[in-house]
């Protein structure tokens, strides 16, 4: 007899790298399009449709920085602070929303140029806790109970986090390549 698939809450490092449908509002700051989070996950992960349902209302003007902390639960730096997300939505692949970001930022002409020039150059990762159960080997997000960040990154390791980039979700392999073009 096969035994149920136990429910275990664990953190979800997940990376994004952003749709086709990304667009560019100069004057306003903003990255219309950003893929927040996909339903499958370079780390094996699968995101029930629900879960990312239920979540979007958590993303909705959560703040964006850039790159990860250098130690896991190391408080941010305000320096770090790019922007934040608005207009969060569910579409059929994944989370999506619009990236404000602070033109005053020092990082915020190379945002856009990437933005428009190579969009697979960056992507968001999430910093989140959820809920998982494992079947037959895959690990499904049942839910997200909390998300601590959005992070702004460029590395893409399967180790750590995984990626979806500005462009739409590749492979783990598609994004190296990419990453090493840039």
């Amino acid at each position: 007899m096969a035994r149920a698939a136990q429910i275990q809450t664990v953190s979800l490092h997940e990376d994004i790298v952003t749709s086709g449908r990304l667009t560019v509002d100069r004057d306003k700051g903003v990255l219309r399009g950003v893929k927040i989070l996909g339903l499958t996950s370079a780390n094996g992960r699968t995101y029930t449709s629900q879960a990312i349902r239920n979540a979007a209302r958590m993303y909705e003007g959560l703040h964006v920085n850039k790159n990860h902390p250098a130690k896991q639960g190391q408080t941010r730096d305000a320096d770090d602070r790019l922007g934040w997300l608005e207009g969060v939505r569910v579409e059929a692949d994944g989370l999506y929303g619009d990236l404000h970001y602070l033109t005053s930022h020092p990082f915020a002409a190379r945002l856009v140029e990437a933005a428009e020039r190579r969009p697979n150059a960056f992507g968001l990762s999430h910093n989140a806790q959820g809920e998982i159960k494992t079947r037959n080997g895959k690990v499904q997000v049942e839910s997200i109970s909390s998300v601590k960040s959005v992070d702004l990154v460029a590395a893409v390791t399967k180790a750590y986090n995984e990626k979806v980039n500005l462009l739409g979700e590749f492979t783990l392999e598609e994004l190296h390549v990419a990453f090493d073009a840039v």
